[in-house]
């Protein structure tokens, strides 16, 4: 959902509405604080079904990769558990340590995932932007998809249904291959990813 879509919950609820009026199957937030939480709890009260953004949420200012020590993997956790018990279906992983990630996530009572900048798991799946996969951004980004060729002042030129078919269609196929995405070396330490591989995160 847009910034500023779920400022309070009468406003989300009037704004998850129209999106699924609109044809939305689920709603996303981006869960960086209690209040969105609760929020997300209204949601799934009022019939939406809701899929949480954790972990990088610009929406609340939050900036950088997130689980790069036990702590920060432990409260990610405790996030996961929270939109879980507020009753979101589904979860947005994004700039999470690839080891937190898979921590979280390849376990049976695990809710489903996408991954967005945060490595490999081997039950969760990918969420690929389009736009990511035509347009490179603006900076230099050694993780950033490698069909992105074109700059965005090639747009719209460069935005057409026949080139955006043919560039997600090779980062799909980059992706099923299993050569994207990279990620970032861990910052962990091996008694820190031991932790986390011995750790119950879905458990209060």
């Amino acid at each position: 959902m847009p910034d500023g879509s779920v400022i309070n919950g009468e406003v989300a609820i009037r704004s998850a509405d129209r999106m699924r009026r609109a044809g939305a199957d689920v709603v996303k937030l981006e869960v960086h604080s209690e209040a969105v939480i609760a929020i997300v709890e209204r949601l799934t009260r009022e019939g939406f079904r809701v899929m949480a953004h954790l972990g990088y949420t610009p929406q609340g200012g939050d900036g950088g990769r997130v689980g790069g020590s036990l702590d920060g993997a432990y409260a990610l956790f405790a996030s996961a558990r929270q939109v879980r018990d507020a009753g979101a279906e589904s979860i947005v992983l994004e700039k999470v340590d690839e080891f937190v990630h898979r921590a979280l996530v390849d376990r049976p009572e695990a809710l489903p995932s996408y991954a967005i900048f945060s490595g490999k798991s081997e039950t969760g799946g990918q969420s690929l932007n389009i736009w990511d996969s035509v347009f490179k951004p603006g900076f230099r980004a050694r993780y950033f998809p490698p069909t992105a060729r074109e700059t965005v002042d090639a747009f719209p030129m460069a935005y057409s249904a026949i080139a955006i078919a043919e560039h997600i269609g090779a980062l799909l196929s980059l992706t099923a291959a299993g050569e994207f995405p990279l990620s970032p070396p861990t910052l962990l330490s091996i008694d820190d990813v031991v932790a986390l591989a011995s750790s119950d995160p879905w458990a209060d």
